[in-house]
Formats: structure tokens, C-alpha cells, sequence
């Protein structure tokens, strides 16, 4: 099954409202925000892809076939590939 990436709004009380979410495909397990703080790249086990969302809009972006599956993601300073 497809699994979803959820927002939440922070209200003036501190309460949580969900918001809009985003398909980011089979077996997610690792996430990461951009440094920039515009993408939250999730990779996909299942499907050995990466997915980039853009955080402003909650589209995807792009999604990246990687050969195999990931489990954790970092970002390296100073390289924009």
C-alpha cells in the first residue's frame, strides 16, 4: 500500500490540525528536510526511489529511481547534486 506524508498547522494554543498530505509511495523509512528548507526528500524501500516534495506546495517533485533501497538519507554541505 501507499503511504502518506501528513502536515499539521500549529494553532495560537498550541493545538495540532492537520493539514493536506502527499503519496510518497511504498514503505518509507527515511526522511529527510533540505538544508535550504524547501524539500523533504523520503526514500522508498520498496521501490528503490527517492522522492523529493516541495515543502511550500506539498507537490512531489521529482521521483528519483536509485537501483536500490535506502534507509537513511544525509545531506552533504556544500554540493548541489
Amino acid at each position: 500500500t501507499s503511504q502518506r506524508v501528513a502536515s499539521f498547522g500549529v494553532g495560537a494554543d498550541g493545538l495540532l490540525t492537520a493539514g493536506p498530505t502527499v503519496d510518497v509511495g511504498v514503505r518509507a523509512v527515511g526522511m529527510l528536510v533540505a538544508a535550504d528548507g524547501a524539500t523533504l526528500w523520503v526514500s522508498g524501500y520498496a521501490e528503490s526511489r527517492l522522492v523529493a516534495v516541495d515543502l511550500a506546495t506539498l507537490q512531489v517533485r521529482a521521483r528519483i529511481a536509485i537501483g536500490q533501497g535506502a534507509w537513511e538519507l544525509l545531506e552533504l554541505p556544500g554540493r548541489s547534486e
